[in-house]
């Protein structure tokens, strides 16, 4: 059998070591990452949602400050020798200070509900955020696998067309074939992949045409601040205000609870019998708690201990996010110096090592499996890069999340 003959590979060699992803056409319809936020936010109905539960609860604050619609009393009395029809109106008398309370803790619940739907603004961008970009990796993916492909594909059939004058061995025939083959399912697994990234992200923003890509360009994302800045902010989080929010409720229960005495009722009840005579009874009732070191005093502790609880939930809250906060960083910085190698040594010394390859393959000094592995390993080398690219991204992203307002 012959040998493949270097000439005619050569040129597809070359273009297939060198070609830069950024020479690819671009698509007639894009969607950047700031526009796919907008789209997200204005579908959004759960921020909405938190605002009416705050309007809400303003609502109730307002009717919680002032006094309980009376009460209409009717009576009607019959004895041996007269008739009596009564008439009167109970008024419950809360005390004022537990009115304040009460509305007071109403609006804490309502500011809760307010920087509930600060939390949800953050985590809305951080979920479109990564589902944007697993699926403009998965589209970026495709196209390296497809431009890949579509080489060993001519090569192939360069390869057979020689391979049928004997100028091509059955086993540089085979180990072709075999590594289209490779490729073809490869595209077929990220085939499925960009489908599922696409439903992905179509929860946020409602259905994709499929035709529809992303942008060419890495997504923008803000920078990200010093380690020691964004461990600064965390105490400000909305989250962590939420707590805060529970407690203060909790503590406006306690001085609630400890209130033995609620208020007063009074009732006037007006008195007429068949004989025509008139009266108007006032009458004043008060609660009488009676041993309060039972049932107020142990609500009143109860309450405490719901204080209690909810200020160490916050605090574990806070360690926990400064722990996340500590690791994603740290990764995050480990990706870049990764990228930084791939940039500077990884990604130049591929390319030169299947430009080497193709040479000494084309001069008869170098074997033809060397010559497919180097040109394979540039191609895997430039899936590595981008899916380095991507993961500090998604990284990124969930920083963002801490430290963008």
């Amino acid at each position: 059998m012959g040998i493949f003959r270097p000439m005619l590979c050569v040129p597809f060699m070359l273009f297939f070591v060198v070609l830069p992803l950024s020479l690819w056409a671009l698509e007639p319809e894009h969607l950047s990452l700031p526009r796919t936020l907008e789209i997200a936010f204005e579908r959004d109905t759960t921020q909405e949602s938190f605002k009416a539960r705050a309007a809400s609860l303003h609502e109730r604050g307002a009717v919680a400050s002032r006094l309980p619609d009376p009460r209409l009393l009717l009576g009607y009395e019959k004895a041996e020798s007269m008739e009596e029809y009564m008439l009167g109106v109970r008024q419950e008398i809360p005390r004022s200070s537990r009115l304040r309370l009460k509305q007071d803790q109403f609006g804490v619940l309502a500011s809760a509900q307010e920087r509930q739907a600060e939390v949800w603004d953050r985590q809305l961008k951080r979920n479109v955020r990564m589902a944007y970009l697993d699926l403009w990796y998965q589209q970026q993916a495709l196209k390296i696998v497809r431009h890949h492909l579509s080489l060993l594909s001519e090569l192939a059939g360069a390869a057979a067309q020689q391979y049928a004058v004997g100028r091509v061995s059955q086993q540089q025939l085979v180990m072709l074939e075999l590594e289209e083959d490779k490729e073809k399912d490869r595209l077929a697994r990220s085939l499925g992949d960009e489908e599922a990234a696409r439903a992905r992200l179509a929860r946020w923003i409602g259905s994709i045409p499929e035709t529809l890509q992303l942008d060419e360009k890495s997504p923008p994302l803000p920078s990200l601040p010093p380690l020691e800045a964004l461990k600064a902010a965390l105490p400000e989080h909305p989250l962590l205000a939420v707590d805060q929010a529970s407690i203060q409720a909790g503590e406006m229960e306690v001085r609630l609870a400890e209130q033995y005495y609620t208020g007063f009722m009074v009732d006037g009840l007006y008195t007429r019998t068949d004989e025509d005579q008139q009266k108007f009874n006032l009458m004043f009732s008060i609660e009488i708690p009676l041993a309060p070191s039972g049932r107020q005093q142990r609500n009143a502790a109860a309450a405490r201990h719901q204080v209690r609880a909810t200020g160490y939930d916050r605090l574990e809250r806070l360690r926990q996010m400064e722990g996340e906060v500590e690791a994603g960083y740290v990764r995050w910085e480990r990706l870049g110096q990764r990228m930084d190698l791939y940039q500077t040594r990884i990604l130049p010394q591929s390319h030169m090592v299947s430009e080497l390859a193709a040479s000494g393959y084309q001069h008869r000094v170098g074997e033809y499996a060397g010559w497919l592995r180097s040109s394979v390993a540039a191609f895997e080398n430039e899936l590595s890069y981008l899916r380095l690219l991507t993961e500090q991204a998604s990284v990124q992203a969930e920083l963002l999340y801490y430290t963008e307002k």
